[in-house]
C-alpha cells in the first residue's frame, strides 16, 4: 500500500528511484521521491505477475562487462496474498477464453498487468462496432464506477480505432460523445484523445 500510485524509474548508474506525483494545472509536479534500491547500475525494471519488482544490474563500468545481475524486490508480510494469487492465476491463464463480460469485469482488476491483458484482448477482437468486445468496451467507459476500468476501455477503443475506419465505428464513437463533457477531468482528456486518434486513422 505504501507504494500504491508510485512510478520507479531506473537512474543509472546510481539506483532506482521511487516517485509520487501531484496534479498542478493541466499537468503534475514531484509530490515525494526515494530512494528504493541503490547502488546498482540498473538498466530496466518490471513488475512480474507475482508482484515482486525485477531490476536488471550492469553490475560495473560504461563498456560491457559480460556479466549482469537481477534483483527480485518484495515484500514477506505479502506472500500468499490473495489478490496477488489471483492475478497470477489470471495471467497465466490468458485471457483468449474468457467471455466478453469477464474481460469488461476485469479492467477494473487491482493489477495492472490484468486491466492491459483484458484490454488488449477485447480490442483484439473487434472487427466492427457490432462486435460484443467493442459494445463492452463502451459500456465500461460510459458507466463504469472504477475510474481504471473506464480508461482502459477508452485506451482499448482507441487501439480499434486504430485498425477499422471511422465509419466502421460510428454508431461506438458517437455513443461516446458524451465523455467530452464528463465530470472526471482525466475521462475528459483521454476522451479527447480518443476522438482525435479516430479521425486521424479515418484519415489515412
Amino acid at each position: 500500500d505504501r507504494y500504491t500510485n508510485h512510478f520507479f524509474i531506473c537512474d543509472f548508474p546510481s539506483g532506482v528511484w521511487s516517485f509520487s506525483l501531484k496534479p498542478r494545472g493541466a499537468s503534475f509536479e514531484l509530490a515525494a521521491r526515494e530512494k528504493f534500491l541503490w547502488n546498482l547500475l540498473p538498466t530496466h525494471a518490471a513488475f512480474g505477475p507475482d508482484g515482486a519488482l525485477y531490476v536488471s544490474d550492469w553490475v560495473e563500468g560504461w563498456g560491457q562487462p559480460e556479466k549482469g545481475r537481477l534483483y527480485r524486490v518484495s515484500d514477506p508480510a505479502q506472500a500468499g496474498n490473495a489478490k496477488l494469487v489471483e492475478a497470477k492465476r489470471l495471467l497465466s491463464e490468458g485471457m483468449e477464453k474468457r467471455s466478453e463480460t469477464e474481460l469488461a469485469r476485469l479492467l477494473a482488476h487491482d493489477s495492472m498487468q490484468v486491466r492491459l491483458a483484458a484490454q488488449f484482448e477485447l480490442a483484439a477482437r473487434t472487427k466492427s462496432d457490432c462486435d460484443p468486445a467493442v459494445r463492452e468496451l463502451v459500456q465500461v467507459a460510459l458507466k463504469s464506477t472504477n475510474l481504471y476500468a473506464r480508461l482502459h476501455a477508452m485506451w482499448g477503443t482507441t487501439q480499434v480505432a486504430e485498425k477499422l475506419n471511422k465509419t466502421q465505428l460510428i454508431e461506438a464513437l458517437n455513443s461516446l460523445l458524451v465523455l467530452l463533457s464528463d465530470a472526471n477531468p482525466h475521462v475528459r482528456g483521454e476522451a479527447c484523445i480518443l476522438f482525435a486518434r479516430a479521425r486521424v486513422f479515418n484519415a489515412r
